[in-house]
């Protein structure tokens, strides 16, 4: 499993390098505990952006994520991709 993280971290590397003539704005990612959780990742590429909407995203990302997570578990399928 953390070769696949640490492959997951370098794919993002390789994006931001990729990306190089663009302005970095920032980035995240966020690995949550199990083997099926999905991932949270952002790539931000324009820093002229309001701080502020680039905390959104991510929060937008997150609790998109939740949403997802308790639709698992009201089905009885936490844990398993669909």
């Amino acid at each position: 499993m953390t070769k696949v993280i640490a492959d997951r971290f370098r794919a993002m590397a390789d994006r931001i390098e990729k990306n190089a003539d663009e302005p970095f704005g920032g980035c995240v990612m966020i690995f949550p505990p199990g083997e099926n959780a999905e991932p949270v990742e952002l790539l931000w590429l324009d820093p002229k952006t309001d701080v502020a909407a680039f905390w959104g995203a991510i929060k937008g990302k997150c609790d998109f994520a939740m949403v997802e997570h308790s639709n698992l578990v009201r089905s009885g399928m936490a844990g398993f991709r669909r």
